[in-house]
């Protein structure tokens, strides 16, 4: 067989050419050794190939032989991956033939096998077949003669290299040998410290004694180097640098000396930066394992190990150490990390864990009434002996081992060694937030790293170099505070004491504790100098920390200022600044805490997005980011848990404790607070004070989350808007915006933009519930209110000018200059945002459409009409600021014209006349407020300027006259003129109405005040101010006096022009046009303007006696009249609003108070109704033009009788007709006429059965107590009625008994009265009295006129003779002759009360006589100047009849000095020349003047004793007035002795002295009992007007009644 085997290698290998296959066999064998990856391949294919020929003799073994030669000769480089194959294979074959081969072929294979190595043996090497294959094989292949021999010398071999001990790695097996190599050491590191020698020769010399030590005591080096660590890690604090240069000149050394960022070049850094990019795996381990072995991390990973198995805490000098090695380069975190202890997997568990902590402080937090009760009384002995046993079986906890990772990756951050922290950080992100140390320490790092680029944005930029270093130097401390004065001085420098600790806590009087590598944790730490550099390098470090930055609220502030510094550079990173914000920033500062910095700086960042960028923010913090966190979660609920306490203690008392806390509660996370503030206000709305006061001490931050919170208050749409009724609004939305109005007033800072655009996109969407959040916001910042419930008094001075206007409404409107901030800010921001004209149009559309937008939910009429008012009352409110804050200039600016307002914003013509002409009520130059005479008073030297245009002119606004005509239909234009439309919806009520009454009485109540601040003889500054304030508001009333009448005069000179072309001509003799001009004029001019305001409606009644006193060419009085009353009544009553009702009842009673005049006196109605006949108002017929006949008095009171039994009808219709609006708005009507109607008994006892029947069967709360009021005045009213026969005069009535009229006060609720037979007869009234003005509160029929533009001419006639050539006696011109029992000094406010009989007619006209001269002797004084120099003759003097007749004295010229002493000086010599008598006339004229003296005009005939005895007195202190003129010093005392000297000397003529005296004692006894009984009346009116008045007229009925 072997011969047959060499035969076939022998013809194989001689053969000079190989086969083919052969060849291709070896390629293929050579080819698969090429690839690495294909050794599988390789081995499988060398397999197949040997196994088929020694098992099968497939294949000769010759050719296996030739192919494996050949290929092991063209192998070349792989020849070694061949050789270990082939060797692998044959000791295979070697062991595993038995099972590859049958058992008959054995013999063979192995031959086969034994020849195939031999003969391959001389090419594969020796060394590799004596290590693999096992001795009986090689002892057969002939590679050895012995393999038992060979096996025995293995054996001997690994016991000399395995257990033959060379070298020493124990402390006790050469003790000696490590304590010379520690005492060399220790030596080195004494030299070190006392800095002997040099560090690096020291180290070269300890090196080389370490080498001799360890070669002359065989040392293990392993054990030397770990000697060396433990002594390293032991002295790391002060000598961390010698052993650091003993190593690096050690042969431990590494490889590759790393160079440090500080000594790097610029382009090294770029190049260093390079490696820091995010890219996706950068903070992944896979890039930093290289899998290199390491000597020094492998001994220190033993002694971890060690130090962890053995339960033993791990020393922190041990991580410094390995931190200090891996980042001075000796060897890598892969080296190191498969040492440390725990594993990856129990890493995890660490977050675990304090998840599990923080749930369990959420938990904890909640703290519901179960957990926090106490133990019931029998339960705590039980829970007490429970409590201890299992305290006794209890056993401590385990406390877990110290994580080693935690500890390397803290000790890396504390020598800044930043790559390798934040390869750690990559694969655990979670550990910032749960070990606030790791995060302080990686914060510390990004402080350095972000210097540069915060060093632009910092606040100490544009500081000098000398005030940053000044900033630096150390706070001086006080030198000995036992001293009285301080001393301050530098600090004491404190000895620095080096630790381990990184943050230094060891603080004391003489040392501080530094750590050890404090200087030089920089020195390889990369900054971030660009822009670029810090979105790539610098926002990926800030996103690794997370919301664990709320540790560090430093770095918080930096990045805040950072980003605004940014984003006003470059808004492309505005997205990802945005991210930044929602992601990191946001929920950081929820985590904070208190930091009102931090807030001030990010409220500044937020606000460079645009608003709704900003509550998108808010709202995603709100809902989304807050319950991400479970950090946020904790806060939430304790912020929670601290609100609802703080507001359950939260008081009047305590607002500025409570208010703190809550401040200091809503800094973290402000919305939550507000929303659990908003939603107890929305139930209990007496908080809202509380809580606005409590709001001061809140950020901008807070104020804009706030806003926020009310936005998603007021647009949630889970909340119902209306009450379950369906009629008025829901008490949740009613408190909220009234928070809201009274949180922008208070904190006027505020941005109230938001609110007012939400509120006109609710508008727009037909949402008018929303409106009242507007009207509070106006009205609580502006301090205006609407006009509802004005008194009459109130009403008449709103129609006069700017000073009377602004003193009339100061009980309604607040102090502006408390609110001047209020006003320019709201101001501001409307126009900044050009909201101005979008809401001036907005509401103006509404105003006209409000009615039709109602839908099945909200149609409830009451409902509508309540929306309708708010409407007006927001549209009113919105003109009367634009008016006060605007100049006219700039109001016509703001506004679009009459023609686009009316065409392009379709708003109706009467509102957009409305809107135009409102700034008209205003004057630019002047400011009212500091002569208002009430706590609201400010202090302002703005002036009132008489000539201004807005003063002098008529209202004029451009309006093209085709506008005019196209808005009505052509048949309009048939009756009536377009200039008459256009002239009426221009006119506003100061052109043509003069409230001469309010203008006196302000006037006087002005100069009493002036004379009671004189007489209080206080020479104190505020006094003399006082004085001046309300001389100057004196003046500027009479010089307003004096332009409103020229004005007056101006407008009736051009309304008589203009008059004769308003109607039809005079050619047209038909009476249907006629009627449908009266028609046409109500429907298109009086009704739709009357319902605008009060204002209006006074206007529109004085407007009609202007057309008929003008004498208006084919103006019919009566048809008017006819109209009014007409069938259309009921229906324009159901058609009216509750603030409409009040506009209408005013109109109403202006007219029906003429009316009912007229009827009462034949004289009144042809003078004021038929002018003498020279008005044709009240024509009969119109037909007949040669008949000009008027109506006769007695066919009028048959037509006023048919008029008053329409009005019944009406009125009793819709009392009865079960509709809401019918009977609301017809009992509001009937209680303002009640004055005039009814007065027939057969009306008045319908309207009362009407009213019964509502009081007894009516369900409707609101309707039966108006129905309760008006019947019980009807009640009061009974008597006064006649039957109506008797009114109609059909039948002559009976002497009427004098009855005594009580007359209620203004604000009093009784407005039932009883007509005065005496006073209301046609025989006493005076036909030359000035023009009726009805008054609500007013009970008789007959009341003091003011004049208007159809009196004020006559009135001015009579007078024409008397008036002086000087034109500031202008006021005298026009000041009327009162005939009522109401004198001009009266207060308008209230009426006098009667008591007693009425006096005969006689004698009733005397007493008015005189009461007159005496009234118009106190107009001379309070009006007239008191300075004016007469002729010397006295105060009573004047009052007196014989110096009644006079002409009125001329004034002495005399200039005045500039302190303006003429004035006070004249002043005090008016007083000195007063006498006894005359002083107390005069205090019976105040009192008489002032509302609580009006009664003592009652006691008749001793007025006239005190009459008698005034002019006695006046007679003899004549001569008095001359010798005190030439008085200079005025002193009271000598003037009152020279009266009693003259009195005493002279003898006048009449009774005998006897006589006098019995008079002069029962004077002074009846004015005694006078004043007793007048003391106790007071005393009761008082308390009655303290009930009866509102709370906000307290402050000024208080002042009234201690002046007077």
């Amino acid at each position: 067989m072997s011969n047959s085997l060499d035969s076939q290698t022998q013809q194989g290998t001689d053969s000079n050419h190989l086969s083919e296959q052969t060849r291709i066999n070896a390629e293929n064998i050579v080819r698969h050794a090429e690839k690495l990856s294909n050794r599988p391949q390789l081995l499988e294919c060398l397999q197949e190939t040997i196994l088929s020929s020694i098992t099968d003799d497939k294949i000769s073994i010759g050719d296996i032989e030739a192919t494996l030669k050949y290929a092991l000769d063209i192998s070349g480089e792989n020849n070694a991956i061949l050789t270990t194959c082939l060797i692998d294979l044959f000791w295979l074959f070697d062991n595993e033939l038995e099972n590859l081969c049958p058992s008959n072929g054995l013999q063979k294979s192995r031959e086969r096998l034994n020849y195939l190595v031999k003969s391959l043996k001389s090419s594969l090497p020796n060394e590799t077949l004596l290590s693999r294959l096992d001795s009986k094989f090689l002892e057969t292949i002939s590679l050895t003669s012995n393999g038992d021999l060979l096996n025995r010398k293995i054996a001997r071999t690994n016991t000399t290299l395995l257990y033959r001990q060379r070298k020493f790695n124990l402390l006790r097996e050469e003790n000696e040998g490590y304590s010379k190599l520690m005492v060399e050491i220790i030596d080195g590191l004494n030299c070190f410290r006392t800095k002997t020698l040099d560090t690096h020769i020291l180290s070269s010399h300890i090196n080389e004694r370490i080498k001799t030590i360890i070669g002359s005591f065989n040392l293990d080096p392993n054990r030397v180097l770990d000697t060396i660590l433990t002594m390293f890690s032991a002295n790391i604090v002060d000598g961390w640098k010698f052993f650091l240069e003993l190593l690096r000149e050690s042969p431990w050394k590494p490889e590759n000396q790393k160079k440090f960022w500080k000594d790097m070049s610029n382009d090294e850094q770029e190049k260093e930066l390079g490696t820091f990019l995010y890219e996706k795996e950068s903070f992944s381990f896979c890039s930093v394992f290289n899998g290199k072995k390491n000597t020094m991390a492998q001994i220190l990973g033993h002694d971890l190990q060690y130090l962890y198995n053995e339960n033993d805490s791990t020393d922190e000098s041990i991580c410094y150490l390995i931190a200090i090695l891996m980042k001075y380069g000796f060897f890598g975190l892969d080296n190191i990390w498969p040492h440390l202890s725990p594993s990856d997997d129990d890493m995890s568990k660490e977050w675990d864990r304090y998840k599990d902590k923080v749930d369990d402080l959420s938990f904890k937090a909640k703290g519901n009434a179960l957990t926090m009760a106490a133990p019931l009384p029998d339960e705590e002995s039980e829970i007490g002996e429970a409590a201890s046993a299992t305290s006794e079986t209890a056993q401590e906890p385990i406390k877990p081992k110290s994580s080693q990772k935690i500890g390397l990756l803290k000790a890396l951050l504390a020598i800044g060694e930043l790559k390798n922290s934040l390869t750690i950080l990559g694969r655990y992100p979670y550990i910032l937030r749960a070990f606030p140390d790791l995060a302080n320490l990686y914060h510390k790092l990004l402080h350095i790293s972000f210097a540069p680029v915060y060093t632009f944005f910092s606040p100490q930029n544009g500081l000098s170099k000398e005030t940053r270093e000044h900033l630096k130097q150390p706070k001086y401390v006080p030198a000995d505070v036992r001293l009285r004065e301080i001393t301050l001085r530098p600090p004491d420098q404190k000895n620095i004491v080096y630790g381990i600790d990184p943050f230094g806590h060891r603080k004391d009087k003489t040392q501080q504790e530094v750590f050890f590598y404090e200087e030089y944790k920089d020195e390889n730490l990369p900054v971030l100098r660009t822009a670029e550099y810090f979105y790539q390098i610098g926002i990926p470090w800030l996103k690794l920390s997370g919301i664990a930055l709320h540790y560090d609220p430093t770095l918080v502030t930096k990045l805040c200022r950072i980003a605004k510094g940014f984003l006003a550079e470059d808004s492309e990173r505005r997205d990802l600044w945005l991210d930044i914000t929602r992601v990191i920033l946001l929920p950081v500062s929820s985590l904070v805490g208190v930091n009102i910095g931090l807030s001030n700086e990010l409220y500044d960042l937020l606000t460079l997005f645009d608003p709704s960028t900003r509550y998108a923010l808010y709202g995603e913090w709100s809902s989304t980011t807050i319950k991400k966190y479970p950090e946020l979660k904790l806060q939430l609920i304790k912020t929670e848990r601290e609100t609802k306490g703080i507001l359950r203690r939260l008081t009047k008392t305590n607002v500025k404790q409570t208010g703190r806390l809550l401040a200091k509660v809503c800094h973290p996370i402000p919305y939550p607070v507000f929303s659990i503030a908003l939603n107890q206000i929305e139930t209990y709305d007496n908080l809202v004070e509380v809580i606005v006061d409590s709001a001061r001490f809140m950020t901008s931050l807070d104020f804009d989350v706030l806003t926020f919170a009310l936005l998603s208050s007021f647009s949630n749409e889970m909340k119902k808007r209306l009450k379950p009724d369906g009629t008025s609004i829901a008490h949740w939305l009613q408190g909220l915006a009234s928070f809201c109005g009274k949180v922008f007033r208070k904190y006027p800072n505020l941005d109230c933009t938001f609110i007012v655009e939400y509120c006109m996109k609710q508008l727009k969407l037909n949402q008018m519930f929303d409106l009242i959040v507007l009207k509070e916001l106006l009205s609580q910042m502006t301090g205006l209110q609407p006009w509802t419930n004005l008194s009459d008094t109130q009403l008449q001075g709103a129609a006069g000018g700017p000073f009377l206007r602004e003193i009339s409404l100061s009980l309604i409107y607040e102090n502006k200059e408390s609110l001047k901030k209020c006003f320019s800010c709201l101001f501001t921001t409307l126009r900044r945002n050009r909201l101005v004209t979008q809401l001036v149009i907005l509401l103006a559309q509404k105003f006209s459409r409000s009615i039709y937008d109602v839908t099945d939910d909200n149609s409830h009429l009451k409902l509508v009409s309540a929306l309708y008012d708010d409407c007006c009352d927001v549209l009113y409110l919105l003109m009367e600021f634009l008016s006060i804050t605007c100049g006219k200039h700039e109001y016509y600016e703001l506004l679009p014209s009459f023609d686009e307002l009316v065409k392009e914003y379709h708003i109706q013509p009467h509102v957009a006349f409305f809107i135009l002409r409102y700034r008209h009520l205003k004057s630019d130059d002047s400011n009212l407020n500091e002569y208002v005479d009430d706590p609201m008073d400010i202090d302002n030297d703005a002036k009132y300027v008489a000539g201004s245009e807005d003063s002098t002119t008529m209202t004029n606004f451009p309006v093209n006259t085709s506008s005019i005509i196209n808005l009505l239909p052509e048949n309009v234009w048939e009756c009536i003129n377009p200039d008459l439309y256009e002239l009426f919806w221009k006119l506003s009520i100061y052109d043509i109405y003069v409230p001469l009454e309010r203008y006196e009485y302000e006037s006087n109540r002005a100069f009493e005040q002036f004379r009671q601040t004189e007489a209080s003889g206080q020479p104190h500054p505020k006094n003399k101010q006082e004085c001046q304030k309300q001389m100057t508001l004196s003046d500027n009333l009479r010089k307003e006096l004096k332009d409103h009448i020229q004005l007056l005069e101006t407008t009736r000179k051009d309304l008589q022009s203009k008059c004769t072309k308003w109607f039809l001509p005079t050619d047209t003799q038909q009476l249907h046009p006629r009627g449908l001009a009266s028609k046409y004029f109500w429907s298109y001019c009086i009704a739709p303007r009357l319902r605008m305001g009060p204002l209006d409606a006074l206007y529109c009644a004085k407007f009609i006696k202007i057309l008929h006193s003008l004498n208006t060419p084919n103006f019919s009085t009566i048809s008017f009249l006819n109209k009014l009353f007409d069938t259309h009544l009921p229906s324009f009553i159901f058609a009216l609003t509750p603030r409409e009702s009040d506009n209408f009842s005013r109109f109403l009673f202006e007219l029906l108070s003429d009316v009912t005049n007229w009827y009462k006196d034949k004289n009144t109605y042809e003078k004021e109704c038929l002018g003498n006949g020279l008005l044709t108002g009240f024509r009969v017929d119109w037909l007949d033009e040669s008949d000009s006949s008027l109506l006769p008095h007695s066919k009028f009171i048959l037509l006023v009788s048919k008029w008053h039994k329409q009005l019944t009808q009406y009125f009793e219709q819709c009392l009865l007709s079960g509709e809401y609006m019918h009977i609301y708005n017809a009992i509001i009507i009937l209680e303002k006429i009640l004055p005039c109607f009814p007065l027939i008994q057969e009306s008045g006892q319908s309207l009362k059965k009407a009213a019964d029947n509502l009081k007894e069967n009516e369900k409707r709360e609101d309707i039966k107590i108006l129905a309760l009021g008006y019947y019980a005045k009807l009640c009061k009213k009974e008597p006064t009625w006649v039957s109506f026969n008797v009114f109609s005069g059909t039948i002559k009535p009976k002497l009427p008994t004098p009855v005594t009229e009580k007359h209620p006060l203004v604000d009093s609720t009784d407005n039932s009265e009883d007509l005065d037979k005496a006073n209301t007869s046609a025989s006493n009234l005076n036909v030359d009295a000035a023009e009726f003005v009805p008054k609500a509160e007013n009970t008789g029929i007959q009341q003091t006129k003011t004049p208007t533009l159809d009196n004020i001419t006559s009135t001015k006639a009579e007078f024409n003779n008397n008036k002086p050539a000087n034109d500031t006696e202008m006021v005298e011109t026009v000041k009327p002759t009162t005939t009522e029992k109401t004198s001009l000094t009266e207060s308008p406010e209230v009426t006098r009360s009667q008591r007693g009989k009425a006096p005969q007619p006689e004698e009733f006209r005397r007493k008015e006589r005189e009461r007159e001269r005496r009234v118009r002797g106190t107009y001379n004084r309070n009006i007239e100047r008191p300075h004016s120099r007469g002729s010397g003759s006295s105060e009573n003097e004047r009052n007196s009849p014989r110096y009644a007749n006079r002409d009125p004295p001329k004034r002495e010229s005399r200039v005045e000095d500039e302190k303006g002493e003429r004035r006070f000086s004249n002043a005090a010599q008016n007083r000195n020349v007063r006498s006894n008598e005359g002083q107390k006339r005069k205090e019976a004229n105040t009192d008489e003047a002032s509302e609580l003296g009006r009664s003592r005009a009652r006691d008749d005939d001793e007025r006239e004793a005190r009459r008698q005895a005034s002019l006695r007195t006046n007679r003899n202190g004549r001569n008095n007035r001359n010798n005190d003129t030439r008085n200079d010093t005025g002193r009271r005392g000598a003037a009152q002795s020279s009266e009693r000297q003259a009195r005493s000397a002279s003898t006048p003529a009449g009774p005998s002295d006897e006589g006098r005296k019995d008079e002069q004692r029962n004077i002074n006894i009846n004015r005694r009992a006078r004043q007793d009984e007048r003391r106790e009346r007071n005393t009761r009116l008082q308390k009655e007007r303290q009930r009866e008045r509102p709370p906000m007229r307290a402050g000024r009925d208080e002042k009234r009644r201690r002046f007077q």
